[in-house]
């Protein structure tokens, strides 16, 4: 669910917030396959030049196709069901590095992905659990903090039957530590790591009731929150995603409503339906959440009005970001690049933030 001004899994739209707003659809679609592999370019080679010792790099003679052209940029789309390499089992969520790569929960197949911003594989690593002779989680979430250490949630089972474990992992996949989800029912737990509060939040629900649990790094439990919200019980349902923003607030959905809280887990306001020129907003299932720099509200919708849509900090709608089915989990990249999963199609679709997405 990647900036220096904030928490990492957040991204950072920065000055996208207005590209969003201004730039011109465009309908092409890079289909990338993802396998490592280098980037088209122009042909260079080395030639002497009247200095001895020095060579001057020479374009071919045939130019690129654009050469001297304005080239819009183009979302990348890739991914598919099955087992090898950018091949996903129950794509679940995201996040950005600062250094441009992105993590993806490759739920089925018990690992992470990890790809570049042009949707470049680069390697991936299992989802072990240290100290429990090389158990296996199936991983639910991700996040990472400001020192680059990833966490990630898991269960035993790939269809929960409660309880789960954070695990910290180093980028290139040795686990570090581990604490558990103490949880009576089913649930695929979210996780959110405050950066600069050095919290770690985490979804749960026990004896029927949804609550957000907060923890120190070190796996000790500091508080339990919105399992005595009225709001949060006049509906069914789970807490179905978690973010922090750059202030420490948590922000939460739940089917219908966007839950916004303090950082001391107090309820500060909620919201659900919104009217706009374009209709009616109405969330069903809003499967993952995140916030820009900027304070915008960023939901992935995946059941009434699907696609991706942005709101400001007080849960006012500002416009639809990507129409499209079944978004799941979403990331910000560092240059304010948005990455979208598809648990249902197993894809991942990058796009850039000059774009306005169509």
């Amino acid at each position: 669910m990647s900036t220096p001004s904030k928490s990492p899994k957040n991204g950072s739209l920065g000055q996208t917030a207005t590209a969003l707003t201004s730039m011109a659809n465009i309908s092409q679609v890079v289909r990338v396959t993802p396998v490592p592999n280098s980037l088209p370019g122009s042909t260079v080679k080395p030639v002497s030049n009247s200095s001895p010792g020095t060579t001057l790099p020479v374009m071919s003679k045939s130019p690129p196709e654009n050469y001297g052209k304005h080239v819009k940029p183009e979302k990348i789309i890739f991914g598919k069901k099955g087992s090898g390499p950018g091949e996903f089992d129950v794509t679940r969520d995201a996040v950005v590095s600062a250094d441009n790569e992105i993590f993806v929960v490759d739920g089925g197949h018990r690992r992470v992905q990890v790809f570049s911003l042009n949707g470049t594989f680069l390697r991936f690593f299992p989802t072990t659990v240290p100290g429990e002779d090389g158990r296996e989680m199936f991983p639910t979430d991700v996040d990472i903090d400001k020192e680059g250490h990833l966490w990630v949630t898991g269960t035993k089972k790939i269809w929960s039957d409660g309880g789960g474990d954070v695990v910290k992992y180093r980028k290139d996949g040795k686990p570090l530590s581990k604490f558990h989800i103490d949880s009576s029912e089913n649930t695929y737990p979210r996780i959110a790591v405050d950066a600069h509060g050095n919290k770690i939040y985490v979804t749960s629900k026990t004896e029927g009731k949804p609550e957000l649990l907060m923890f120190h790094p070190d796996g000790i439990l500091s508080k339990r929150f919105g399992n005595d919200d009225l709001v949060v019980m006049s509906t069914d349902g789970s807490f179905l995603s978690i973010d922090v923003d750059n202030y420490g607030n948590v922000y939460a959905t739940k089917q219908g409503y966007i839950h916004v809280y303090s950082p001391s887990g107090r309820l500060l306001f909620r919201f659900g339906q919104t009217e706009n020129n374009d209709g009616v907003i109405k969330f069903g299932f809003p499967r993952d959440i995140c916030t820009d720099i900027s304070g915008h509200i960023i939901v992935a919708e995946g059941g009434i009005s699907h696609g991706v849509h942005m709101f400001t900090n007080l849960g006012n709608f500002v416009r639809t970001v990507v129409k499209m089915s079944n978004p799941y989990g979403l990331a910000l990249g560092p240059d304010g690049q948005l990455v979208v999963t598809s648990m249902f199609h197993n894809t991942v679709t990058i796009f850039p933030s000059e774009l306005e997405f169509p």
